[in-house]
């Protein structure tokens, strides 16, 4: 059996296979933050509707460097920076392999400007404000 902590909790659980396959669609490069990563996270599940896992890898790594080489750059992928986005330029020139890119695209565009505004760059935990984001 496991150890609790010295308060006499019990440990939490390990995460599951679903959630360990979520979180690695985040960026784990040393100094990202922990809502940028769940703002990742959303970014990715957003783009999975209707395509494959490795096209949705690739257009996070796409999304990645789309930021990193903006003229007013670089950006790392988060709220802030993805709101401040064309969402034409971010369908043809970052997602052009995701099914539905320019909807998808749109669709990013408008959650990552709600997240930025109305949560300050964080992503809402409460289910009814996450369903009711763009």
């Amino acid at each position: 059996s496991k150890k609790g902590r010295s308060d006499g909790t019990p440990p939490a659980p390990a995460p599951a296979p679903c959630a360990k396959k979520w979180h690695s669609f985040a960026d784990r490069r040393p100094g990202a933050e922990l809502e940028e990563m769940r703002f990742q996270v959303a970014v990715a599940a957003r783009l999975h509707a209707r395509t494959r896992e490795t096209v949705v890898r690739a257009a996070m790594g796409s999304l990645r460097n789309f930021l990193a080489d903006a003229p007013d750059g670089p950006f790392r992928l988060t709220a802030a920076s993805l709101a401040a986005c064309d969402p034409v330029r971010v369908a043809h020139e970052a997602l052009p392999s995701v099914h539905f890119n320019n909807a998808k695209a749109r669709d990013l565009v408008k959650m990552a400007a709600v997240v930025a505004g109305k949560y300050g760059g964080a992503v809402p935990e409460d289910g009814d404000r996450l369903r009711g984001l763009p």
